[in-house]
């Protein structure tokens, strides 16, 4: 019942595998990052955005907490990327931290990233971090590809990485450690179910967790009508 409020009823398989690979870097139990592809627009990124809100085995919580953040990486240089990584993890978004950090050289920047993998902020938290658009980081691709390589090597316990991309094989994800969810593009039935669900919530409480354009909401209201 939990998961059926918490994520589509079209995604609730993959919604689960998120979900599992969330409960098991709270339990330590690998450091591999995730790798979420498929077409554009087949729920990918909603999915994740819902994960948050999911209620987590209650054992876990109360000895770690995840705390979700989402980078998207389009047009992202590879020092701006390195900068949003490090604050995510460092739990600090301020303007003054952030213009610290973008006064940094990259090697820094690696150094000061290092640091923060291997020094949590606090045990009691852990950084879950989607890099989505990832397939089209072309300024930053290096700075993934580099931001990857240390969270596998120094990351451990203090966070649990996803990579979201519309490519179903990205080079700078190994495919040795890396959990693959591939989301299947939705057929007409799901798309329409979808909007449908989307218009009630819309017409019940002014708005869903998940937003939909006005013209598709009033096609999905004339139909749910019909």
């Amino acid at each position: 019942a939990a998961a059926q409020r918490t994520f589509w009823s079209q995604r609730q398989q993959e919604g689960m595998a998120m979900v599992q690979f969330v409960e098991d870097r709270l339990r330590n139990a690998h450091n591999n990052l995730m790798f979420v592809c498929g077409n554009c627009g087949c729920g990918k990124s909603s999915s994740i955005a819902q994960l948050k809100h999911f209620p987590f085995d209650a054992a876990l919580l109360k000895e770690k907490e995840p705390r979700f953040t989402m980078i998207n990486c389009t047009d992202l240089s590879e020092q701006a990327l390195m900068v949003e990584t490090i604050a995510a993890l460092e739990r600090e978004k301020g303007k003054r931290k952030l213009d610290l950090l973008r006064a940094q050289p990259l090697p820094e920047l690696e150094k000061m990233l290092v640091h923060s993998l291997r020094i949590p902020k606090s045990d009691r938290i852990l950084p879950v971090i989607a890099f989505d658009e990832a397939d089209f980081a072309s300024r930053g691709l290096e700075g993934l590809r580099r931001v990857t390589e240390l969270a596998l090597k120094h990351g451990g316990a203090s966070l649990a990485m996803m990579m979201i991309s519309n490519s179903r094989s990205m080079e700078i994800v190994p495919k040795a450690r890396s959990v693959v969810l591939a989301f299947s593009v939705y057929d007409h039935k799901q798309l329409k179910e979808i909007g449908m669900t989307a218009a009630l919530q819309q017409q019940q409480n002014g708005g869903g967790a998940v937003g939909l354009a006005p013209v598709a909401l009033e096609i999905a209201a004339s139909t749910a009508s019909s």
